[in-house]
């Protein structure tokens, strides 16, 4: 269980995190602004999880989305698709995952982002897994091990969980569901 020093130096964060995001409405409007505010509610989300707060991360990503569009920032709106894809997968909405997930895979081909690449498929995977398309799912799993080898077995790629991992484990929970113990 988390200690309540540690709970309460997320909640300081997010709150000077959300005093920033105000700050920012003072400053004239220029990409770095943008830029900033888009990276706030992404770092918001990131604490704001920890405690369930799913519609006000939700919130915050389409604010998100809104400004990466607005500046055309295709790095960052494939983090924030798959940031999307996460939410609705939790919110067991899987057919709503499908979408972000390919859409943050797609940019993370078109920019070489590995890190994005690694959690674009494990999401992809998710939504395939919930969805009961199980050679989608094997595949995208599939893909993320294959990927990930020797020193990058012990990234997260920003991940509160190791990908490596969470490839495997979802990996067994598709062969299990389709016989395939051996």
């Amino acid at each position: 269980a988390a200690t309540p020093l540690f709970v309460a130096g997320i909640l300081s964060r997010s709150r000077l995190k959300e005093l920033a995001l105000g700050a920012l409405t003072h400053l004239r409007d220029s990409r770095e602004t943008i830029e900033q505010g888009i990276d706030l509610r992404l770092e918001l989300r990131n604490s704001l999880v920890t405690f369930a707060e799913h519609p006000r991360v939700f919130g915050y990503l389409c604010e998100a989305e809104m400004l990466a569009d607005r500046i055309a920032d295709q790095g960052r709106l494939g983090w924030i698709s798959a940031y999307m894809a996460a939410h609705f997968w939790w919110a067991h909405d899987p057919d709503h995952a499908v979408g972000p997930s390919r859409r943050a895979l797609a940019a993370a081909k078109a920019s070489g982002d590995f890190a994005l690449q690694i959690v674009a498929n494990v999401r992809l995977g998710q939504a395939y897994l919930s969805l009961g398309n199980y050679p989608r799912a094997r595949e995208c799993f599939h893909r993320t091990i294959e990927s990930l080898t020797g020193d990058l077995i012990h990234k997260r790629f920003g991940e509160a969980l190791f990908p490596s991992v969470l490839a495997r484990v979802w990996l067994v929970y598709v062969a299990a569901k389709c016989g395939g113990f051996a």
